[in-house]
């Protein structure tokens, strides 16, 4: 049972928080720039967890943000100071939060933080311009042999649909060596409408299908599984969310992908090589921007392998195409820096 000593000590602190934030949400500088984000949560000792919450967020409308609230559970509201990170791709920023918290006793908890401004205009939210990102985990707290650390991801949770049989998956890996299964679920907000897109319970892999050019949204969640004396138990839940940007549509059924490419180096700053296993007969590379603009096209392209000069062009990521008799024959992402 809690003493009063630290329930005092908690109500203090709450009362701060709600200070705070409100001091945050009546300085209305945020643009809508949220695209993404997840809770990774890592068991320190004992009682005491850390938690990184990452934000992944649009370049070009990009708010410093450098506090968020995240509530622990078991009355433990607190802030996480930010600092900044990498992405693999240029117009998206990761903001990355990160602390500590030591919990009063066993229990089964759900951390979470909610912050607006989300983007506009996501396809699947009607009217996402007003709706929250909502991060979550789940954490069985000190119970017997359940100390807990969350999945690790090799891949950003903000990619590009780049058409034709494309597969994305979180790339995930449990430091506890406990086994994972996927499923999406709809995404803690309203509104919401599924897409035409399948996820393996097993990889992890969805497969995407759109319909119209946008950005998509979904939620993967993935649970941990612990093996005791042959018996498997839940022993935490990671909430993904993801954004997928489509730039353009071709089917399936268009794609040859009998032809294999290679380009480098990548990412280039003057010029790169296209190298193809075959020779090209009147072939087309197209070059499109991150916002789905054209914005080069070269014709006429009769070789096994050719330069691409990065003349104009300024830094950022591209999706290059090649199409041959009326077939694409090649799809690839190129970043372009100094």
């Amino acid at each position: 049972m809690m003493q009063r000593s630290q329930l005092k000590y908690f109500i203090v602190r709450r009362l701060i928080v709600l200070a705070i934030i409100f001091i945050s949400n009546a300085q209305d500088n945020h643009a809508q720039d949220l695209k993404a984000g997840e809770i990774n949560v890592r068991h320190i000792s004992g009682l005491t967890y850390e938690a990184t919450v990452t934000l992944y967020q649009n370049t070009s409308t990009f708010i410093y943000r450098p506090f968020i609230v995240v509530n622990w559970g078991q009355l433990g509201l607190d802030t996480l100071l930010s600092s900044i990170t990498g992405c693999e791709d240029s117009n998206t920023i990761a903001q990355v939060f990160r602390g500590t918290h030591t919990y009063i006793g066993a229990g089964i908890d759900s951390i979470w933080c909610t912050e607006n401004f989300r983007m506009a205009n996501i396809q699947n939210i009607s009217n996402s311009i007003n709706e929250n990102l909502v991060l979550k985990y789940d954490l069985k707290v000190g119970l017997p042999g359940l100390n807990n650390s969350s999945p690790v991801f090799a891949n950003c949770a903000h990619d590009f649909w780049e058409c034709c049989n494309w597969v994305y998956n979180p790339g995930a890996s449990d430091p506890d060596l406990d086994s994972l299964s996927y499923k999406l679920i709809q995404p803690f907000t309203t509104n919401y409408t599924f897409p035409d897109v399948t996820l393996d319970s097993i990889t992890g892999d969805m497969t995407f299908n759109p319909i119209a050019t946008g950005y998509y949204s979904f939620c993967i969640q993935i649970d941990e599984w612990r093996n005791f004396s042959s018996s498997y138990v839940l022993v935490g839940t990671t909430y993904r969310q993801i954004q997928i940007d489509v730039w353009s549509l071709t089917g399936v059924n268009e794609y040859d992908d009998h032809i294999s490419f290679n380009l480098f180096p990548n990412p280039f700053s003057t010029k790169a090589i296209i190298e193809s296993k075959v020779s090209l007969r009147n072939a087309t590379l197209t070059i499109d921007n991150c916002f789905g603009e054209r914005i080069r096209q070269i014709n006429n392209i009769n070789d096994q392998s050719f330069t691409l000069s990065r003349e104009d062009l300024s830094n950022g990521l591209y999706l290059l195409r090649i199409t041959q008799d009326g077939k694409l024959v090649m799809t690839k992402k190129i970043i372009i820096s100094d």
